[in-house]
């Protein structure tokens, strides 16, 4: 008897223990697919995250290799960051969500959704193998997402760019490859296309190839020994005289011939290699600026990167003082684009170099959605104006007006007016005529070496550069 009540026990113990063990492996399991969720899921919308995406990826081409077509679609929202920091960041969840849930149903049950970061989204197209339904397929996502969104009863006018890339059953291509070109063609979408929508072309191929060229260019050493500077003159249209040179950066390699600021500045600023060319440039402008008369000043331009960084301000007052040059010697031209990287950042360090005596110049005023309420937040000393607004005034009437109307704000505001892009006779005329303070172009000078800067400079110290070569006297 004592035999079998044992013999109960150890079974009952048993049948415990494999409870046990089953609840601690459901539990187990149970977090385990928690874990798996949290590490492929977006916790603010619930979509798949860039991770998930990726994977799904792979696994549709995998199964359907050599037997069926798809479509990616990148998609990025305009001018999102101008809410988060207007509007605040629960505003900017809640827009991401609306944003979410309207791709979702634009995509329908066969495409997945997935935000891969930031404002950005992906989206996979199954079975889509023609570049006009591709197009089309973007244009529906796009007028879906731009519908007027109400938030706390303000409402928010939402635009988004989207770069679309087809990839073919014979194509051997990873997933990586097929987002870059949809990448690619999304680049080219927010950089000027009428409707924000471009699908990738193999033509599109030479710029990514050049890219990477430059990208190996700027990682080799003593790169900055193929770096030079021109400048070209700010001119007070009213005295005729030149008031500050603009420094602009060229650079001349052996293998990619001519490189545009445009071009491998923003690349510079990814790599994280913006800081050491500045200060190279920097430094060579310091230079140069020493050379010139002492009403001359030096213009210079600032990337996002820098603007935003810690203690940036600093840095650039260290350098005058090595360069033994005054803080009122140096003007620092800053666009509504790099304010936007981080505003509180970038206003701390605007506000360390105007308070050490740098001048502050709010540059392409007009291009952008919000400057406005830059010159409310931020003191800037002056206000370039945008080549576009300057040119509209003298195609029509209402350019005209708006041009002035603008000309009188920077008026009231006790700042300084700059004209760009002024490359006629004709429009030098307008932007005197309409009350603008200084002026800048090709019609008053081409960017010039450093040399004949210095040459016209210490021959008649101020006077416009240009002045000969259109027949103008100098006042």
């Amino acid at each position: 008897m004592k035999l079998v009540t044992l013999h109960s026990r150890h079974l009952e113990d048993v049948i415990r223990s494999r409870e046990l063990i089953s609840n601690q492996q459901v539990l187990a399991e149970h977090a385990h697919q928690e874990a798996v969720h949290a590490a492929t899921t977006d916790f603010l919308t619930g979509l798949p995250n860039r991770r998930a995406f990726v994977a799904a990826l792979e696994a549709e081409i995998e199964k359907k290799k050599h037997k069926d077509w798809f479509a990616l679609a990148l998609l990025d929202l305009n001018r999102f960051k101008a809410v988060n920091d207007m509007f605040g960041h629960e505003a900017g969840d809640r827009l991401l969500q609306e944003v979410a849930a309207r791709l979702v149903r634009a995509a329908g049950a066969s495409g997945l959704v997935a935000r891969l970061g930031g404002d950005e989204f992906g989206i996979f197209f199954p079975g889509v193998s023609q570049a006009a339904r591709a197009r089309a397929m973007g244009s529906e996502i796009l007028r879906e997402v731009s519908r007027p969104l109400v938030i706390d009863g303000r409402q928010f006018d939402v635009s988004a760019c989207c770069g679309l890339a087809l990839s073919k059953p014979e194509d051997d291509r990873s997933p990586s490859r097929v987002m870059a070109d949809a990448d690619l063609a999304l680049y080219q979408a927010k950089d000027g296309s009428p409707d924000h929508l471009i699908v990738f072309e193999h033509r599109m191929e030479a710029p990514r190839l050049r890219r990477l060229q430059i990208e190996r260019a700027l990682q080799t050493t003593g790169v900055e020994r193929n770096l030079s500077l021109v400048f070209q003159p700010i001119v007070d249209l009213r005295r005729n005289k030149i008031i500050a040179l603009e420094a602009l950066a060229r650079w001349k390699d052996e293998d990619l011939g001519s490189v545009t600021p445009s071009e491998f500045v923003p690349i510079a600023e990814q790599l994280g290699l913006i800081d050491r060319l500045n200060s190279h440039l920097l430094a060579m402008a310091f230079h140069e600026t020493r050379k010139w008369p002492d009403e001359i000043k030096l213009s210079f331009n600032l990337s996002a990167v820098e603007l935003c960084t810690a203690g940036f301000a600093e840095l650039i007052l260290a350098q005058l003082v090595v360069a033994g040059l005054e803080t009122s010697r140096l003007q620092v031209e800053v666009t509504e684009t790099a304010l936007l990287a981080d505003f509180e950042r970038a206003r701390g360090n605007l506000r360390r170099l105007r308070k050490a005596g740098v001048t502050i110049v709010l540059d392409d005023f007009g291009a952008g959605y919000a400057s406005i309420g830059y010159l409310r937040e931020l003191r800037f000393d002056q206000i370039k104006l945008d080549g576009a607004l300057v040119t509209a005034a003298q195609e029509s009437a209402d350019g005209k007006r708006l041009l002035r109307a603008v000309i009188g704000l920077c008026d009231l505001l006790g700042v300084s007016s700059v004209a760009e892009h002024v490359e006629s006779e004709t429009l030098l005329t307008l932007v005197t005529e309409l009350g603008c303070t200084a002026g800048q172009g090709f019609w008053l000078q081409r960017p010039t070496t450093a040399e004949d800067v210095r040459q016209v400079l210490t021959g008649r110290a101020g006077r416009t550069i240009g002045e000969k070569q259109h027949g103008r006297r100098a006042a």
